[in-house]
């Protein structure tokens, strides 16, 4: 093939997902990309947090208010983000104090990042163009990779560290014990940056230790237990220091003793069991196509291919199962990375027939793709906006951020997440996008009981909200705003 149409189709296909991003937004969807906020349908908002943290950090750092549920806060005292802890917001954070962070740049940076990655794994494969026609595949192999490139989530950065990992990890499993220090070395790195991001990664480590071997036998998956459990410690330490958890976010109830617990996993296996052809049809096809990898490897079942698929794929699984929930997306963004490692495995050796069940699936639910596509995104665009510009300049002189406070909760603001209508079940008021950046935004559920004293300096309270909590002597009135009352706690530690 001649250089300049190779070099045409090298672009073509690292450009793909963010021209398929820009026509589902422009062409589907009609909307303006620069006329964005970040909401959508169903539970907690998560898009419109990210974007508030990454804000935060892109202007004043790790200096800005807590992000936090119920004002528990992470072990570390510096870090005052979310359960995630604050390496994604830091990430794209210092991406936004470089270039610039408005509505829409998460979004820029989502294609940005993805094209980068998708790059290096085209230059890889660059003399064989069955590889290259399968990355050209792979967004509409698994469309999650554009249905969350549209959102402030970190999915987009995941998908791009695992397109990154895929290399040095093919690697390994064609040459094992022969693969160069460097080769491992760069595994190791992305390994450790990608489970810090989210621990169910730390099998890439399982996988590492495995595989640089000639043998698999009882004795190495000793070994390799053993060699884990230093990264695992490290890393579970990282995140548990900088994670701001709160009881109940693994979705198991509270238990009293170990028979208790024990039930509790039970009802919560019972449950997944039954939501499992639940949901989009999207979430649904992507279950089955993890169910298809594991399957099809059975008759290979003792090859270091079939061992890689089930290393990478049934540890997460039964987390979800086990701990998580499935329905709502939430099962699906877990899963989507590792069903993405496992698809690039299966393009490295050869397993064509199986690739193309794969994406005739996804192309027959096509349609569906877009129904939940629009449904969950277009409110994005399509939302009046004047409530967020009008909160914005009434609170411009009172919610200001103060740089020399007496510590993060002095610049920290509490609202409630409760059902605001449009199909937002549980919601953050988005009206309050644009406050003064370094004002971080604390929240507690409309229906689980929390009661002041509170730690937050502000507190914004519309009218359901007073009639549901009261209002507390120690809450002084600040402004009467379009969304609510903003209140200045004076019994926070602010003096």
């Amino acid at each position: 093939m001649p250089r300049f149409r190779l070099a045409l189709l090298f672009i073509g296909i690292i450009l793909l997902p963010a021209i398929l991003n820009l026509c589902l937004i422009w062409f589907f969807l009609r909307a303006d990309i620069t006329h964005i906020l970040p909401i959508n349908y169903g539970t907690y908002n998560d898009t419109f947090y990210y974007w508030r943290q990454i804000y935060t950090f892109s202007q004043v750092g790790f200096q800005g208010g807590y992000y936090t549920a119920f004002e528990v806060s992470s072990p570390a005292e510096y870090s005052h983000f979310y359960l995630y802890g604050p390496w994604y917001a830091a990430f794209y954070g210092t991406l936004g104090r470089l270039l610039g962070w408005y509505a829409h740049t998460g979004i820029l940076f989502n294609m940005l990042l993805i094209s980068g990655s998708l790059s290096f794994w085209v230059w890889w494969h660059r003399h064989s163009r069955r590889h290259l026609l399968w990355a050209g595949a792979l967004s509409l192999m698994l469309p999650p990779i554009l249905f969350y490139m549209t959102t402030n989530m970190q999915e987009s950065l995941q998908y791009s560290l695992i397109l990154l990992i895929s290399i040095p990890m093919c690697i390994l499993l064609r040459q094992r014990h022969n693969t160069a220090r460097t080769t491992l070395w760069v595994l190791g790195i992305l390994s450790f940056i990608t489970a810090v991001l989210r621990p169910t990664w730390l099998g890439l480590f399982v996988l590492l230790f495995m595989f640089y071997s000639e043998r698999i036998t009882l004795r190495h998956w000793f070994v390799t237990g053993l060699r884990v459990l230093p990264f695992a410690a490290l890393i579970g330490l990282i995140v548990r220091q900088h994670s701001a958890s709160y009881g109940g976010f693994l979705f198991v109830d509270e238990a009293n003793s170990v028979a208790a617990f024990i039930q509790n996993i039970i009802n919560r296996i019972a449950i997944n069991l039954r939501s499992f052809n639940a949901g989009s049809w999207m979430e649904g096809v992507q279950r089955y196509q993890v169910v298809a990898v594991l399957v099809s490897h059975i008759p290979r079942f003792n090859t270091p291919e079939a061992l890689f698929h089930v290393i990478n794929l049934v540890p997460p699984i039964l987390f979800n199962f086990l701990f998580y929930i499935i329905g709502g997306g939430r099962d699906v963004r877990l899963m989507a990375t590792h069903l993405l490692l496992s698809i690039i495995v299966m393009i490295e050796f050869k397993r064509d027939r199986l690739l193309k069940l794969l994406l005739l699936l996804q192309l027959l639910v096509l349609p569906f793709f877009l129904e939940a596509y629009a449904l969950r995104w277009q409110p994005q665009f399509t939302r009046d906006q004047t409530l967020v510009k009008t909160f914005a300049e009434e609170t411009k002189d009172v919610l200001v951020y103060d740089s020399q406070a007496t510590n993060a909760w002095c610049n920290t603001l509490l609202v409630v997440v409760k059902s605001r209508g449009e199909g937002l079940s549980t919601a953050f008021p988005a009206e309050v996008m644009w406050i003064d950046a370094g004002i971080g935004i604390s929240f507690f559920i409309d229906y689980i009981p929390f009661e002041p004293p509170y730690k937050s300096r502000y507190i914004l309270l519309d009218e359901e909200d007073k009639q549901m909590f009261g209002v507390s002597d120690d809450f002084k009135p600040l402004k009467n705003t379009v969304i609510g009352t903003l209140y200045e706690n004076t019994a926070a530690d602010c003096r």
